[in-house]
């Protein structure tokens, strides 16, 4: 919204959140496709951890999906979205596609066939292995620049503490050779004062 010269304007969105829709069974009876997608997303949470739950949920609509007489190439696009959604193991995704291929010799309605199920396979398999390789990447990016972040801190710490030990060291030295000197020059300093205080001595005795 925004305002000038004391009037103010708003716009205002219903928002709706796919959670809220909490009842999956009257989403199915509903002929929209939309709701169909929005009941595989509850059942895929509804049934998170628990595989054969899962199956079975997907079964079901796969079933319901057959039953809506829609054109093929709305059929296949829902249904790589519900396969999408509600993955399964690979012994229980087998195990659907048989059923799929016995509902399809009853309905004698061959959507999908055998060449495509692969390729839906191989593209999975294709986006779970770039999903691997560019979370490898990223990993080994930011594994490379801590390291060298950590590197570059502990290389500056110790450096700090060699140099204060190495200044230490040196500072101790010439305080030696320096006092060495003082004390050297004072020495003989005093030594030539008491020999001019004693030849004054003999001076002043005669």
């Amino acid at each position: 919204g925004f305002e000038i010269l004391g009037c103010r304007h708003l716009l205002e969105f219903p928002v709706a959140k796919l959670i809220d829709y909490d009842h999956a069974e009257s989403l199915e009876a509903n002929p929209n496709p939309f709701a169909l997608v929005t009941s595989a997303h509850l059942r895929t949470r509804q049934t998170k951890g628990d595989p054969e739950a899962r199956y079975r949920a997907k079964l079901g609509l796969v079933r319901l999906l057959y039953r809506q007489g829609w054109d093929r190439q709305r059929i296949l696009d829902l249904f790589a979205v519900i396969d999408w959604m509600m993955r399964l193991p690979n012994e229980l995704e087998q195990q659907l596609w048989q059923t799929i291929e016995t509902i399809e010799g009853e309905t004698k309605m061959p959507y999908v066939t055998s060449v495509e199920r692969l390729a839906i396979q191989r593209g999975l398999q294709q986006g779970l292995q770039q999903g691997l390789e560019k979370g490898r990447l990223e990993g080994k990016l930011e594994g490379k620049l801590e390291g060298k972040l950590e590197g570059k801190l502990e290389g500056k710490l110790e450096g700090k503490l060699e140099g204060k030990r190495e200044g230490k060291r040196e500072g101790k030295r010439e305080g030696k050779r320096e006092g060495k000197r003082e004390g050297k020059l004072e020495g003989k300093r005093e030594g030539e004062t008491e020999k001019a205080a004693m030849i004054l001595k003999r001076l002043l005795v005669k």
